[in-house]
């Protein structure tokens, strides 16, 4: 169910630029924040963080996470759509997922993850980060970061019309 990571991977956050908020990547914000149905995600894609910036900032992080969950494993994903589907808050928001209607969970296994439940159980098994698709026509894959010490800052990417950004001090 989990698996072990041996070497850490570079993994990209594409963040637009926000003028009411610090941008994540910025001095200051280089902490993946995370709520109880909010992870943080990052994809090991650059052109697919590049276009999720949208102009604004393309952050690397190496992820050294120790138990990853891969939701492209059934049994995984079955067992969190469970545990989904008898949240209080997702039944009384938006009821049970619904293939018929919503599609197939393994093309959405993201939203998963807007569970208060499911994230607590996976925090409660040591769980650190979950591999998942991002992108299915694309052939995107994402992770989504549920502790934040398993992420590392390393650099903003150059070349990207954020040149102005100095990596450790600047503006931005």
């Amino acid at each position: 169910m989990i698996n072990e990571r041996a070497t850490p991977l570079n993994l990209y956050h594409g963040s637009p630029k926000r003028p009411q908020s610090k941008t994540f990547g910025c001095p200051g914000n280089r902490v993946p924040q995370i709520s109880s149905d909010r992870p943080f995600f990052f994809t090991n894609d650059l052109p697919y963080a590049v276009r999720f910036a949208r102009g604004g900032i393309v952050s690397v992080v190496r992820l050294t996470a120790d138990s990853v969950l891969d939701l492209h494993n059934e049994q995984a994903l079955m067992r969190l759509l469970a545990i989904y589907n008898r949240d209080l808050q997702i039944l009384e928001r938006s009821g049970q997922w619904d293939e018929e209607i919503e599609g197939d969970i393994a093309e959405s296994g993201y939203r998963l993850l807007d569970s208060p439940d499911v994230m607590n159980t996976l925090q409660k098994e040591g769980v650190q980060a979950v591999f998942l698709a991002e992108d299915h026509d694309l052939r995107v894959t994402s992770f989504a970061i549920i502790d934040p010490r398993c992420v590392e800052f390393s650099h903003i990417v150059r070349g990207l019309g954020n040149d102005e950004i100095e990596p450790n001090n600047g503006p931005c």
